[in-house]
């Protein structure tokens, strides 16, 4: 006796659905992995690349984020940033951004990184205050960008959610426009 293979309705009626939506979510899948490694291969590629030693101009941070830079100039302390909201280790703070300009005239932004709430009186933290001539070594990273639940930025108190640099650039008096936002590693 041969039995002939007689799909019922209702199974197949769920049953093809189903497996075009698993296929096309394979699909996806293997889409998104391969974007991931693209992502991973371009931030290992740029990390070790060889260090830039002039602040790239702000259009060109999408294609140089995470390039290492060295950059040589000064720390203009007096014109921190404070970045309200930060926390380290469940503890409140600020991260304190400092503009530096370079020998060659351009203006970078560099992340100094987190202080407690208490340390942000720059008189509590005199040994970060590097003046003179120096070096600094990091990645070049996009600012954050402001969303829809970040409070608005007050400048005039020196009170920031959102790194907007073109606004402290205006503040700063800066004919250059080249700013990029960097980790500090010195």
């Amino acid at each position: 006796m041969i039995r002939r293979f007689r799909p019922a309705f209702w199974p197949t009626v769920i049953s093809v659905p189903a497996l075009i939506v698993l296929l096309a979510l394979g699909t996806w899948q293997m889409n998104r992995l391969a974007w991931k490694e693209g992502l991973i291969r371009d931030f290992a590629e740029r990390v070790n690349a060889e260090a830039l030693t002039t602040a790239p101009p702000v259009g060109a941070l999408d294609d140089l984020e995470y390039r290492r830079v060295r950059l040589s100039g000064r720390y203009l302390n007096d014109q921190e940033m404070f970045l309200a909201g930060r926390t380290f280790n469940g503890r409140g703070g600020w991260a304190i951004l400092t503009p530096f300009r370079t020998d060659d005239g351009a203006l970078a932004i560099v992340d100094r990184g987190w202080v407690p709430l208490d340390r942000k009186d720059p008189r509590t933290r005199q040994q970060s205050l590097i003046e003179g001539p120096t070096t600094v070594e990091g990645l070049i990273r996009r600012p954050n960008l402001r969303t829809y639940f970040t409070p608005e930025n007050e400048p005039d108190k020196n009170l920031w959610f959102s790194a907007d640099v073109d606004r402290k650039s205006t503040r700063l008096n800066s004919s250059h426009t080249d700013i990029s936002r960097m980790p500090s590693s010195a």
